[in-house]
């Protein structure tokens, strides 16, 4: 994936530690996202698997809190899947995801 321009980002961020980062994509409906995670290459991975979890969970706290319902997120990345799923996500499939501009 190629690097997400920072004006491309929601506001509602959160950082981890330095560790992990990730965003909570508001909409206008009770649906939110959460994406563009990343983790410190030079973190272990010991820290970078706790700081995921907490990152993840805090974000899904943030959505509750704003009123969201619904949460998505979407991978192909296996660890990324089962984390979700750690976390209360079920799959609904398998997509491809889709843009149009900003290139």
């Amino acid at each position: 994936m190629p690097i997400v321009p920072m004006d491309h980002l929601s506001t509602h961020g959160r950082v981890v530690d330095n560790i992990a980062a990730g965003f909570l994509i508001a909409t206008d409906t009770p649906l939110a996202i959460l994406d563009f995670f990343i983790t410190n290459p030079e973190s272990s991975k010991e820290d970078r698997d706790k700081a995921l979890d907490e990152l993840t969970q805090t974000l899904i706290k943030d959505a509750k809190v704003l009123g969201y319902d619904v949460l998505m997120a979407s991978s192909k990345i296996s660890a990324i899947v089962e984390r979700a799923k750690k976390n209360g996500f079920k799959s609904i499939g398998m997509h491809e995801a889709l843009i149009l501009g900003g290139e």
